[in-house]
C-alpha cells in the first residue's frame, strides 16, 4: 500500500501522489495536489490529516553540541522549511524531502505531533532511541503536560535531550481512558548520524512495540497548524481519484474536484466550491460548505448537498452543464459475456450470430454530445478517445458509438443494441477486428439467459436512430439526495429517488416513483420561503407516481388540482409563517402506526385498530389523554411497489434497548421515535429527543420490512403532541403544531380543522426535540459505533 512515509509525505506545496493496487492512505497537505488511488479501498485526502499518521513541521538551525536543545525552537517561523503529514520517523528521508537534497543532512530539527486513542486506562511506558536530543510530551484536553516519571523523578516531559549517539531513554505516565490526549514529540540534529525511534509499552502488554504499530495514535492537527503560532498556509484546489474499490475521500479546504470510481465510496468534499462525481456503486456523498456541483453516478446514492447553494443530480451530470457524461447499463462485453458464432464481425455493419454467455456488466460511456442525433459526420470519428470514451472497472478505453443492430432469438423475441467499438489495447483504433473490442449495450427487449443464440435480423442501423434516453433508461438507480443548507438545485434522475428539501430549493424527481420530503429547518442563502418541487411526467416502463410528504411544518392552505394526466395533482401548500411549496405530479406521504400495534391505554393494552374516538391514552408527560381523530389508509402491494420509500420499518423486540420494544413494532418511515442516551445529552444537550423511524435503520434489527406486501398505516391525534407507549417503547403521536403537520387529502383536514375548532391553530410545541435529518443520522451512527443502545 502508498502512504505518507517520509519519503512521499504530505507537503505544503503543489504535487501528485498515485497509489497502489492495495488499500493506499494517502493525504497531499496544503497546496493544489493530484492524488490517484487506483484499485483497492483507498483513503484519500486533499489536504487534511488521516488517522494513525503524525503532523509533523520542519525546521533549520546552527545546532550546537550542547544538551537540551528541544525546546530552543519550533516557535521563530523563519527557521521553519515545511509541514504536513507523516506516518514513520525516517526523520532524515522526511528532512531531504523538504529541503529537496539528497545525502545526510545536518542541523535540523522535526516537531511531530497527533493524537492518542487511549481505551486502556494506566501506566504507559514511552521511550525514545536518539541521536541527537529528543522528547516526549503529553498534553490532556485542557492543554496542560502530563507528568512523566523518569529515574526517580518527575517531568511534564519524557527527556532524552541529550548531544549523543544512539541512545534510549524512558519515562512513565499514567494515562486515563476517558481523557483525550495530543502527544508531541520532539527532535534535533547537530551533524552526523540521526537516529529516531519511539515505543510504548501500554498497561497489561507482553512488552514495548512501535508506536506506530499499536493502535495508539489517532488523528494529527489540521493541516494550517503550527507551533510558531503562524499558520502553515492555505488549503489547495486538490483533485482526487478513488479508481477501483470502496475509497473515502476528503476535499477538505478549497474548490476540489473529487471522482470516485468504481466501488462504494464515501465522498466528503468539505469547505470549497466543490465537483464531485461519486461514479459506479453505492455512493454516500457531503458536498460540505459552499456552492457544490455533486453527481451520484451508478447506483443507489445518498447525497447531501450542505451549506451553499448546490447543483445535485441522483445519477449522471446534466448535458447542459457542461459535463457530458451518461451512463449506461446491461452491456455485453466480446469474449467475456459473448461470442461470435457465426460469419463477420462488428468491424463494420456485417451481419453475425452471437451466443451470450453470462450475464452483462455496467459500464459507463461518455461524450460531449448532449444527444446521439448528431453524431454522425460531427467529432465522433474512429480511433478518437477525446469525445467518446466507455469506463469498465474504472479503467477509461477510447471507443466509437456507430451504429445498432437488431437480434432475435429462436422463439422471435426481438432485442436491440447500440454497437460501441473500444480501443482496448490502446494503439489509436479501435476499428480493429482482432482487438475483439466491441461491447452491445442493451437498448430494447428483456433480459436474456446465458445461453441464448441470437441472429441478426435487419442488419445495422444508423445510431441516429437512437438517442440517449434509451441508453440512460437501461439503468435505474434509486438515490437518497438532500440539499442541506442554501437554495439547492436537485435532479433525482432515474430511480425510486428519496429527496429531502428547505426554503429555496428546486427538486425534480425525474423517472420512476420518487418520494419528497421537506426540511424547514435548512436555511436558504437569501431568506426564501418558496419550495417548488416537480415529481416530473417522465417514466420508466410506464411507472411516473411521485409523493410528497408535507409532514411536521405547522398548518397550511392546501391549493390543488389534478393534472391532465388525470392521476397526480398540482398546487400550493402555504405555512402559518408564510413559507410556500410549489409542487406538480405529486401524491400525499402518510405518517403513522401499522395496524397491529398495541397501544397502552386507560384500559390496558389494546390493538390500535380496535381504538375509537373518546378512548383514553396513556402518555408519558400528561397522564391520560383523550384521542380526538383516528385516521387510516391501506397501501396495497402495488401502491408500495410504486413508492418503496413508504415501506413499513420493522423494530425488532429489544432493538432499541432493553425490553423496548416488547415485540417487534411497524411503523411508517416519517413516524418518530422517543430516543434517550448519553449520547443524545452530548450532542443536542437533552436526554430525550424524537427520530424518524428511517433513521434508526442501521442498528441491529432495525431493517425495512420488505416481505410486507400491504399495511394499513393508523394516526392517532390529540388535543396537544405527545408521546405514547407503542409495543412497549416510546413514540409520537399525529403533531398539528407550528412545527409539524400532516400532508392529509383534503377531507381529512377539513374533519381535524372541525373537530379541533380554535383549538387547530393554536401554537404548540412539539413534545420533544427533534434534530435535523442529517444530525439524526449521525446520533444513531454514534450509537452504532459505541455500542449504545439508543434507549436506555
Amino acid at each position: 500500500m502508498a502512504d505518507n512515509d517520509s519519503g512521499t509525505p504530505a507537503t505544503e506545496s503543489n504535487q501528485t501522489l498515485t497509489g497502489t493496487g492495495a488499500d493506499d492512505q494517502l493525504s497531499g497537505g496544503l497546496g493544489d495536489d493530484v492524488i490517484t488511488g487506483g484499485a483497492g479501498d483507498d483513503v484519500l485526502r486533499g489536504d487534511g490529516p488521516i488517522a494513525g499518521s503524525w503532523h509533523y513541521e520542519t525546521f533549520d538551525r546552527n545546532f550546537t553540541s550542547a544538551n537540551g536543545q528541544a525546546f530552543d525552537f519550533g516557535g521563530d517561523a523563519s527557521e521553519r522549511t515545511g509541514s504536513g503529514y507523516v506516518t514513520d520517523f525516517d526523520e532524515s528521508s522526511l528532512t531531504n524531502a523538504i529541503r529537496g537534497t539528497t545525502g545526510n543532512p545536518g542541523d535540523f530539527g522535526v516537531i511531530y505531533t497527533s493524537t492518542l486513542n487511549i481505551t486502556d486506562s494506566g501506566v504507559y511506558t514511552f521511550a525514545t532511541n536518539s541521536d541527537d536530543g529528543s522528547t516526549i510530551q503529553i498534553f490532556d484536553s485542557a492543554g496542560t503536560p502530563v507528568t512523566f516519571t523518569q529515574g526517580g523523578t518527575t517531568a511534564d516531559y519524557m527527556n532524552n535531550d541529550f548531544h549523543q549517539p544512539a541512545t534510549t531513554r524512558s519515562g512513565q505516565v499514567t494515562l486515563d481512558s476517558n481523557e483525550t490526549y495530543t502527544i508531541q514529540v520532539r527532535y534535533w540534529e547537530n551533524q552526523g548520524a540521526d537516529v529516531l525511534q519511539v515505543t510504548v509499552d501500554p498497561p497489561g502488554s507482553t512488552g514495548a512495540v512501535n508506536i506506530n504499530d499499536s493502535g495508539l495514535v489517532g488523528v494529527p492537527p489540521d493541516p494550517d497548524y503550527s507551533t510558531t503560532g503562524v499558520p502553515a498556509g492555505v488549503e489547495g484546489d486538490d483533485f482526487l481519484s478513488g479508481g477501483a474499490g470502496n475509497d473515502t475521500l476528503w476535499g477538505d479546504g478549497g474548490d476540489d474536484t473529487l471522482n470516485g470510481g468504481a466501488g462504494d465510496d464515501i465522498i466528503d468534499g468539505g469547505r470549497g466550491a466543490d465537483t464531485i462525481d461519486g461514479g459506479f456503486g453505492l455512493d454516500t456523498i457531503d458536498g460540505g460548505e459552499e456552492d457544490d456541483i455533486i453527481a451520484g453516478g451508478e447506483g443507489n446514492d445518498v447525497i447531501t448537498g450542505g451549506v451553499g447553494d448546490d447543483i445535485i443530480f441522483g445519477d449522471e451530470f446534466d448535458p447542459g452543464a457542461g459535463n457530458e457524461y451518461f451512463y449506461v447499463g446491461n452491456a455485453y462485453i466480446a469474449d467475456e459475456n459473448y461470442t461470435i458464432t457465426g460469419s463477420g464481425d462488428f468491424a463494420g455493419p456485417t451481419a453475425s450470430e452471437i451466443q451470450v454467455t453470462t450475464d452483462p456488466v455496467t459500464i459507463r460511456f461518455l461524450d460531449d454530445d448532449t444527444s446521439l442525433g448528431g453524431d454522425d459526420g460531427a467529432n465522433e470519428v474512429r480511433a478518437d478517445p477525446t469525445f467518446q470514451r466507455v469506463e469498465i472497472d474504472g479503467v477509461e478505453y477510447g471507443a466509437n458509438l456507430d451504429f445498432s443492430v437488431t437480434f432475435e432469438d429462436p422463439t422471435g423475441t426481438v432485442y436491440r443494441f447500440a454497437v460501441l467499438d473500444v480501443d482496448f489495447d490502446g494503439d489509436g483504433s479501435n476499428q480493429d477486428a482482432n482487438e475483439d473490442g466491441h461491447i452491445l449495450i442493451q437498448i430494447d427487449g428483456p433480459a436474456i439467459v446465458p445461453g441464448t443464440v441470437l441472429d441478426t435480423r435487419s442488419g445495422f442501423q444508423n445510431i441516429s436512430a437512437t438517442d440517449y434516453d434509451a441508453l440512460r433508461a437501461a439503468t435505474a438507480f434509486n438515490d437518497t439526495i438532500d440539499g442541506g443548507d442554501g437554495n439547492d438545485t436537485i435532479e433525482g434522475g432515474r430511480g425510486n429517488d428519496a429527496i429531502t428539501v428547505g426554503r429555496g430549493d428546486i427538486a425534480t424527481g425525474g423517472a420512476d416513483a420518487d418520494t419528497f420530503t421537506l426540511d424547514f429547518g435548512q436555511t436558504s442563502t437569501d431568506g426564501s420561503m418558496v419550495v417548488t418541487i416537480d415529481g416530473s411526467t417522465t417514466e420508466i416502463d410506464g411507472v411516473d407516481n411521485d409523493s410528497l410528504d408535507l409532514t411536521g411544518f405547522g398548518t397550511f392552505t392546501l391549493t390543488q388540482t389534478t393534472d391532465t394526466d388525470g392521476n397526480s395533482t398540482s398546487g400550493t401548500a402555504v405555512y402559518a409563517d408564510g413559507t410556500t411549496v410549489n409542487f406538480t405530479e405529486i401524491e400525499n406521504l402518510i405518517v403513522c402506526f401499522a395496524k397491529g400495534t398495541q397501544i397502552k391505554t386507560s384500559d390496558g393494552i389494546r390493538d390500535i385498530e380496535s381504538l375509537q374516538v373518546g378512548d383514553k391514552l396513556v402518555t408519558k408527560d400528561n397522564g391520560l389523554q383523550s384521542i380526538r381523530w383516528i385516521g387510516k389508509r391501506t397501501l396495497s402491494e402495488d401502491k408500495l411497489d410504486a413508492h418503496p420509500k413508504l415501506k413499513p420499518i420493522r423494530i425488532k423486540a429489544g432493538a432499541l434497548g432493553e425490553g423496548m420494544p416488547s415485540r417487534d413494532l411497524i411503523v411508517s418511515p416519517q413516524h418518530r421515535i422517543v430516543v434517550r442516551s448519553k449520547i443524545a445529552i452530548r450532542m443536542f444537550d437533552t436526554q430525550e429527543i424524537l427520530v424518524p423511524a428511517k433513521h434508526l435503520i442501521g442498528l441491529q434489527d432495525v431493517s425495512i420490512a420488505a416481505e410486507m406486501r400491504e399495511v394499513t398505516y393508523y394516526h392517532l391525534l390529540c388535543d396537544n403532541h405527545e408521546i405514547i407507549e407503542a409495543d412497549g417503547a416510546f413514540a409520537e403521536t399525529l403533531y398539528t403544531g407550528t412545527e409539524a403537520m400532516k400532508a392529509m387529502s383534503p377531507e381529512a383536514l377539513e374533519e381535524i380543522m372541525l373537530i379541533l375548532g380554535d383549538q387547530f391553530s393554536t401554537r404548540r410545541p412539539l413534545a420533544r426535540f427533534t434534530p435535523k435529518g442529517r444530525q439524526a443520522k449521525k446520533l444513531i451512527e454514534r450509537h452504532i459505533k459505541n455500542d449504545r443502545a439508543v434507549y436506555c
